[in-house]
């Protein structure tokens, strides 16, 4: 089992957890999310674009859509 630690230092999770609990799924909301939670994990917002994408093979407001 994963721990809360190992959540708090993965940022692609962390992303994953915000856009479940939201209800508003436009690109400008999840453009924000992925900021704030990138600038938290000091990596930029393409990095945490480019993991994402990496882990789940489609970008985050494609994928919500799916949910």
């Amino acid at each position: 089992m994963r721990s809360f630690k190992q959540f708090l230092n993965n940022p692609v999770s962390e992303l994953k957890t915000e856009m479940l609990k939201k209800s508003n799924h436009t690109y400008d909301s999840i453009d924000s999310m992925m900021k704030k939670i990138s600038k938290s994990h000091d990596i930029s917002g393409q990095e945490l674009h480019d993991k994402w994408v990496n882990k789940y093979k489609i970008t985050p407001d494609e994928w919500i859509k799916k949910q």
